[in-house]
């Protein structure tokens, strides 16, 4: 059978095929970005869900166990969680969120749980952990310019401003420049 709503909000199960509605697709989900622990065990993967109220998607990391054993969210939020990077130790794992800011962030989270620890405050976000080897470091990218960089480095980065819609022109001004 198929999986069809029977009320907003409430899927059942039925043996009867009935035509896909367009209100059936906010009930189905996928995942993104799977990512094999070090010692093969486990399985780092974003879900995607459909958040028909506010007319977007939201994304968790979660865990599953390599042979399907075990389950279990490891992020939750309202924002945007995804990119998971597993430490070389497997203790670990550096993801993107949006979960403090419009920007994009890179965190940490222990695989055994707990909250996530902010990493970077990137001026225009940040992206595409990597670990490296001895896993003291994590790379990253992020859009600055070799001066705004050097400039970062030392500190001295003038302030976006507070209000998020003069944020947003001064960000799309600083790119606009850079074309």
């Amino acid at each position: 059978g198929c999986t069809t709503p029977s009320q907003p909000g409430s899927p059942r199960l039925s043996t009867e095929r009935q035509p896909l509605a367009i209100e059936d697709l906010y009930h189905l989900g996928w995942v993104e970005n799977p990512a094999i622990s070090p010692d093969g065990r486990w399985i780092a993967y974003v879900r995607v869900s459909v958040e028909q109220a506010a007319n977007r998607y939201r994304r968790a990391i979660w865990l599953v166990a390599s042979d399907g054993s075990a389950r279990r969210k490891l992020t939750a939020g309202a924002r945007t969680d995804s990119n998971p990077c597993w430490s070389p130790d497997g203790a670990q794992i550096a993801f993107v969120s949006n979960r403090d800011g419009d920007q994009p962030q890179l965190y940490l989270i222990s695989v055994s749980g707990g909250e996530a620890r902010r990493l970077t405050q990137a001026r225009y976000a940040a992206s595409d952990p990597a670990w490296s080897p001895d896993g003291r470091q994590i790379a990253f990218l992020s859009r600055l310019s070799v001066a705004e960089g050097q400039q970062e480095d030392a500190g001295n980065l003038p302030e976006l401003p507070a209000d998020p819609f003069e944020r947003k022109q001064a960000q799309e001004r600083q790119a606009h420049a850079e074309t």
